[in-house]
Parts: structure tokens; sequence; C-alpha cells
């Protein structure tokens, strides 16, 4: 089983043995990726993840899936969502879009992105380095197909139902104080398709490492046929930014459950009192260990429910002074 609270155990050890915490650290540091060949018999032999230089979370260029657990020494994938809405749009529509990549960690890290499903998206770039503690907008590109063909007219010339511009009826003036209907048209097709962001697990300067993440953002919305004699020049085309953050990950912020969460956030939370807890937590509680012993009663966060997770974070944010 992979030692969630590595750091946090070395930190303990260091302040019962009179050693800092900087020295202990020293002789953990997580191996980076190498892009070489692995040497013969790798495969066939056990090897420490965290000194693995060829361990799969360690690869920037591969996505590990969504089903990525911890293995012996080895983290769990950091696993987030997001919806990407592109609303309404038009058939052959070009517009641009924008992707905000964020690093977290105390060194700057490497993402990678990939494009499954939509063929019409394109970004400037694939690889993104993004520095210390921060955000990068990474630029794309949309150009969506063409309309399907339709079949046959009906008898009489008549379109087939499910294809083509329908003008909007003539309601006429509305009563006074009442908004004007809104006319959505009736035949289109959506939009679908997912945009993964990978950061592998990887150091984090002389004496850390920073965690394997994987965001999903999938992408909705649908596609119209033109009014007549209507063109890109009257279209608004972006850009467009992500729609919303992780409900999950909303609630461990604000300590709200948000109204559109969707199943159940425990393993979402879990991951992040992980982080929490490697990331945030150990230079407070070296320079206070007396505040801390609690935390050491509590335990691990495998077994905690969403309420207990949360009550952790408010009693540690109220020692840091958050």
């Amino acid at each position: 089983m992979y030692l969630r609270y590595r750091l946090l155990l070395m930190m303990l050890v260091a302040l019962t043995q009179g050693l800092s915490f900087g020295q202990l650290a020293l002789a953990q540091v997580v191996a980076p990726w190498s892009n070489e060949t692995p040497p013969e018999g790798w495969a066939d032999t056990q090897h420490d993840a965290f000194d693995d230089p060829y361990h799969p979370l360690k690869n920037p260029s591969v996505d590990p899936g969504a089903a990525t657990a911890g293995s012996a020494e080895s983290p769990a994938v950091s696993q987030f969502r997001a919806d990407w809405n592109w609303g309404e749009r038009y058939f052959s529509q070009e517009f641009p879009v924008v992707l905000t990549i964020s690093n977290n960690c105390e060194t700057q890290q490497l993402s990678r992105i990939f494009v499954n499903g939509p063929p019409y998206l394109e970004f400037e770039r694939e690889e993104v380095m993004v520095q210390r503690k921060s955000s990068k907008n990474i630029r794309g590109k949309v150009k969506l197909p063409g309309p399907p063909k339709p079949p046959p007219p009906q008898p009489g010339g008549v379109p087939s139902p499910g294809f083509g511009w329908v003008d909007p009826p003539n309601l006429g003036p509305q009563p006074l104080g009442t908004p004007p209907p809104i006319f959505h048209q009736p035949n289109w097709v959506p939009i679908d398709g997912e945009v993964v962001v990978w950061h592998p697990w990887a150091p984090d300067g002389p004496d850390g490492e920073c965690l394997p993440e994987r965001t999903r953002y999938t992408i909705g919305g649908h596609m119209h046929w033109r009014p007549p004699g209507d063109s890109d020049e009257d279209v608004d085309k972006g850009p467009f930014t992500l729609a919303r953050s992780d409900p999950c990950e909303v609630w461990w912020n604000s300590y709200e459950e948000p109204a559109q969460r969707e199943g159940d956030c425990t393993r979402a939370m879990q991951l992040l009192a992980e982080r929490f807890l490697l990331k945030v937590v150990p230079d407070y509680w070296r320079n206070a260990p007396e505040e801390w012993g609690w935390l050491v009663r509590f335990g691990g966060v495998d077994d905690k429910s969403v309420d207990q997770l949360l009550q952790m974070k408010a009693r540690a944010s109220a020692i840091i002074g958050r």
C-alpha cells in the first residue's frame, strides 16, 4: 500500500529524532521520468515506484485513464471533472476557445492536453509548461463540421422533418411586462467529446513531489442549420472558457454543498484531503507540533466521510489562520 502520508510521517520522525525535515526529505526525492528505453529485464523485476524513472504515472505523454488507482508505494491519481459548454452553434462555424491549465506546486510543471472525440478541435500546443503557483491560458480553434445530407424531400417538395432551418413563429406583440418568448431551433445535432489535461507524478523542487492529476472536461452544446443569408460575420465567436469547476471541489473549498452536485463526492474529497495534508499542513505542523496532536488521532482519510473530512479541514485551517 502506498504511504499516503509519507511526507507527514517523515516530518514526525524528523521532529522526534532531532533532524530537520529538509535533511530527511533529501533522501526521498521522487525520481523524474526518463525518456530513455528501459534497460533489458526491467519489466521482469520489482522496482521502488518512488525511485523508478520508468513508472507509468511519471510519463507525461500517456493518459493513464479514469480508473487509475494507487499501487504499492505509488499514489492514486487525483481525478477531477468539469463541463465545457460551447452553447448553440452553426454547422461549419469557426471560433476560438481557451483552456486554463493551473499548477499548484512549488516549481514549474509540465502538463499535456489530450483531445478525445471531436476531430474539429485543435490547440496551439499539446505540452504546456506552467510556472509555479500560476495558471496559463492555452488557445484553441474549433471548426465545426458541415450539415448532414438530408434525405430526399417528401411528396410536394416538403422538407424532411429533422433537417434544415425553421423560421421562428410570428407571435405578435406580447402583454406589457412579459418577456419575449425564446424560440429554439428544433433541428440540431449534439456537440460532444472530451479534453483531458494530464499532469504526471513529478519532483517538486529538491525535497518534494508534485502528485499526479487528471482533469476531464466534457464538451457539450449543439449545432443548428444557418438561417438563409447568414454568415460568420454575424455570429459571436467567443472566446469561451471552462463552464464550471468540479462540484466536489467547490464543496471542499466553500464548505457548502453545490446544488448541481451529481454522484458521491466521498472519494474526491478524500483525494483533496490527502493533498491538503501533504502540501499545506507540514510546514505549520513543524512550527508548532503541540497544536497538531489531534491530527495524529484523526488518522488516514480513506475511511472518512465527507463531513469528517470537512471538519478536519476546518479545524486545521483555524490553526493555520485561513
